[in-house]
């Protein structure tokens, strides 16, 4: 989906024992003030936020932990 259909949903939100948080925040952490993602993937608490140079998976992972890791993409070549 495009981020502004991701941003129209509620947020997605979860907690533990050691704190929470919700995948609205995740996104705009992993964004900033940068240009939002082509595509947003969600699968349960975590998202994969897509650009043409590099992807971005984070998002709580159910085991007590918030993760986040950057992919940078390599372009295509002919």
């Amino acid at each position: 989906m495009r981020a502004e259909e991701f941003l129209a949903m509620p947020p997605i939100r979860y907690s533990d024992w050691f704190g929470g948080g919700d995948s609205h925040q995740d996104y705009r952490d992993a964004v900033g003030d940068g240009r939002p993602p082509d595509e947003v993937l969600i699968e349960r608490n975590m998202l994969l936020l897509i650009w043409p140079d590099k992807i971005v998976c984070t998002g709580y992972d159910g085991n007590e932990y918030q993760q986040s890791f950057e992919f940078q993409r390599q372009p295509k070549t002919a």
